[in-house]
């Protein structure tokens, strides 16, 4: 007998608190495919948004590798599934940098707009999807307590982070505009310019 069609449940869990569903729903039917297969239908997905149903026609089609959009799903998962704990490593890796880049931009996801959260050096790179651009985002990346200096924009999200260049470079400007009005400079620009520091 050929099975051609299976249907997963799914049910609270009262003890844990979560949806729990069958770990073929995650991870689709069993699909035999090697590790080039996998990671090219990786990079088609996640670097030019193809979709699974896309994607399968073209595995079947064009590599003559008989596949369904489950089964591509699947194989997305079970690649996700195992990169999580070097994805992890590198989060837990930025908390203890001495300098890092950080920004965050638009992303569509699933037709929704998310926000893409990167913080980068020259050793390692952190991406991370989020719905929300607030500041709790970083701080659940980063920590309340990073040490180290954070490059970023004026973005009021790193506010709760006193070293950062935004932050450095806004009390350079404040102390400047100060010291230029108590000299009855009109800007600080000006009275940077000054040959003579007392007008």
């Amino acid at each position: 007998r050929l099975v051609t069609h299976r249907k997963y449940r799914q049910a609270f869990c009262s003890h844990c608190q979560r949806i729990v569903h069958h770990p073929e729903a995650c991870h689709g039917p069993p699909v035999q495919t090697g590790p080039r297969l996998a990671a090219h239908l990786t990079q088609l997905h996640i670097r030019l948004g193809v979709t699974h149903r896309k994607l399968a026609v073209y595995t079947t089609e064009v590599l003559g590798i008989p596949l369904r959009a489950s089964g591509v799903l699947g194989i997305l998962n079970r690649i996700a599934d195992r990169l999580e704990p070097i994805y992890n490593g590198i989060a837990h890796a930025l908390t203890v940098q001495r300098v890092l880049h950080g920004d965050e931009t638009g992303w569509k996801m699933n037709g929704q707009r998310w926000q893409m959260w990167c913080f980068c050096n020259a050793f390692l790179a952190f991406f991370h999807p989020d719905k929300s651009r607030g500041s709790q985002v970083a701080i659940g990346i980063l920590g309340p307590d990073f040490a180290g200096l954070l490059h970023c924009d004026f973005y009021g999200a790193y506010n709760d982070y006193v070293n950062t260049y935004a932050a450095m470079y806004n009390s350079v400007l404040q102390r400047d505009w100060a010291m230029a009005r108590a000299r009855n400079y009109p800007t600080a620009l000006e009275a940077s310019l000054s040959d003579n520091d007392v007008p």
